[in-house]
């Protein structure tokens, strides 16, 4: 029989129910901690990813600066062609007992599956609509994700996804100018970015133990919808209205829908560490709904918070105290993820805010002065918080 390796025998036990997600997850942690040559294989990693990247870029620059000198059969050839050899290349070196370079080719695949999907609806002149292009694209993203059963795969599908829907219905082709409105305006998905953020938090839950190796990457890109668009209403009092300022068609009442609904199979039948993750969920879903809430035709949080300072600086403060209980929850539920997204958010409001306050400063020297020791310090305490609640996590 032949031989594993340990991370092998580890994804066995936890196919098999032997191991959680959770301790598979440590088992691997220690591991690669453990690990000697894990420098070596960091690197591997980059230089591999860099030049399946640059592979990828030559490709695209040799068809880009010959395309119009070659026929239909010749484009055809080449697409497949250069498609089929990376394939090869990428199953080789992985028969061969090679780990890190066979992944970087496969991503290599994925990359190359964009441009083939355009390149070929350009050959047979069928004008692909915006959301045509990257649902193929995802499509095939997450075809190869659920073949290899790794992060980046997912991570890079997740986006590809808010293109399609966000373009979606948004005109007839290519470099028509509703396509870009309604991917950002008040038709599209701007005003619902937190609301879709909470909404693959609430899959990720879903898909926990069934697709592993999609649950960080919805994780990660849901609590990234969620805190930029937060973070950046306190930048000044009328973004929030801007923001959230929406419509309410029924492309946007039917993405609303398909949150809710995630949101009630994620408490029904979602792996959550406790009662207290389904509070939460609740919670934050409940928060991010008032933004959205208009009346007389004007989001009415937003208004309130464009006409008042006192209600402004009251949101800041409560947006900063989101990102201090984003670390408490995450400590909570050993999510380190969660405690440094927390930490930084919670910084980032803090610069912000001090930039603001000091902006009739900014012409003078003292304001520079004390902007670098307010970084300095900031960067110490953020350092220093993190390793206590990092060490909390993994000592508990």
């Amino acid at each position: 029989m032949k031989g594993i390796s340990a991370l092998e025998a580890i994804e066995v036990w936890q196919k098999e129910g032997v191991l959680t997600p959770e301790q598979a997850k440590l088992l691997k942690d220690s591991l690669q901690k453990k690990s000697g040559d894990i420098g070596v294989g960091h690197g591997i990693v980059i230089f591999s990813t860099i030049g399946a990247v640059l592979v990828a870029l030559g490709v695209l620059l040799f068809i880009g600066s010959n395309w119009q000198n070659m026929g239909p059969t010749l484009r055809i050839l080449v697409v497949f062609t250069g498609y089929i050899v990376v394939d090869l290349g990428a199953y080789a070196t992985q028969k061969r007992g090679l780990e890190k370079v066979p992944e970087s080719l496969w991503f290599l695949l994925s990359l190359m599956l964009g441009a083939a999907i355009f390149l070929l609806a350009q050959i047979f002149h069928h004008s692909l609509t915006f959301w045509q292009g990257p649902l193929l694209w995802m499509f095939g993203v997450l075809a190869m994700g659920f073949a290899r059963k790794l992060e980046p795969y997912a991570f890079f599908a997740i986006p590809l996804g808010l293109l399609a829907l966000g373009w979606f219905g948004g005109g007839g082709g290519w470099f028509m100018d509703d396509q870009m409105q309604f991917l950002v305006d008040e038709r599209g998905l701007r005003p619902l970015l937190p609301l879709i953020g909470i909404g693959l938090i609430a899959l990720g839950t879903v898909v926990r133990d069934r697709v592993t190796w999609a649950e960080d990457s919805l994780f990660k890109w849901g609590t990234l919808l969620i805190a930029i668009p937060l973070i950046a209403t306190t930048v000044h009092q009328e973004i929030a209205s801007w923001f959230f300022e929406t419509v309410f068609t029924l492309k946007q009442l039917l993405i609303l829908g398909g949150v809710f609904f995630v949101i009630a199979i994620s408490l029904v039948k979602g792996k959550m560490h406790s009662d207290i993750s389904k509070i939460a969920l609740l919670g934050v879903a409940a928060f991010l709904v008032l933004p959205t809430l208009h009346v007389g035709g004007e989001p009415l949080v937003g208004a309130a918070i464009k006409d008042n300072l006192v209600l402004f600086l009251m949101h800041i403060l409560v947006v900063f105290g989101i990102s201090l209980l984003s670390v408490w929850f995450g400590i909570r539920t050993a999510n380190r993820g969660l405690v440094n997204t927390g930490i930084l958010a919670a910084s980032v409001i803090i610069l912000i805010q001090y930039f603001s306050w000091s902006f009739e400063m900014l012409h003078s020297s003292i304001a520079f002065i004390l902007g670098g020791i307010v970084l300095i310090a900031l960067s110490i305490f953020m350092e220093r918080t993190r390793k206590k609640l990092l060490a909390s996590i993994h000592t508990s």
